[in-house]
């Protein structure tokens, strides 16, 4: 996963699973992120979100997720300094 710059999994009903993206540490390369309809828990987002692994983000699709006020949080914090463009 070294290399990725992009992963689209929307539409695939990860749910936790999300969390499970958080722990890769090997996705430094990973650019654009694509989780609409991905069935995420509010709580899955948000540890996605904070992890140091995603700070190379530069697009983030969570539309169609349903979350409250810890992803938007997350969101509007320091944890994705280069993201432009969020869905």
């Amino acid at each position: 996963l070294g290399r990725l710059e992009e992963l689209r999994l929307d539409g695939n009903p990860l749910g936790n699973g999300v969390a499970v993206l958080a722990s890769f540490a090997d996705v430094s390369s990973l650019r654009r992120l694509g989780l609409s309809r991905a069935e995420a828990p509010a709580r899955s987002l948000a540890e996605l979100v904070r992890a140091p692994a995603m700070q190379g983000l530069e697009a983030l699709d969570l539309s169609w997720n349903a979350f409250g006020d810890d992803v938007a949080a997350a969101l509007a914090g320091p944890a994705l300094p280069r993201l432009r463009e969020l869905h």
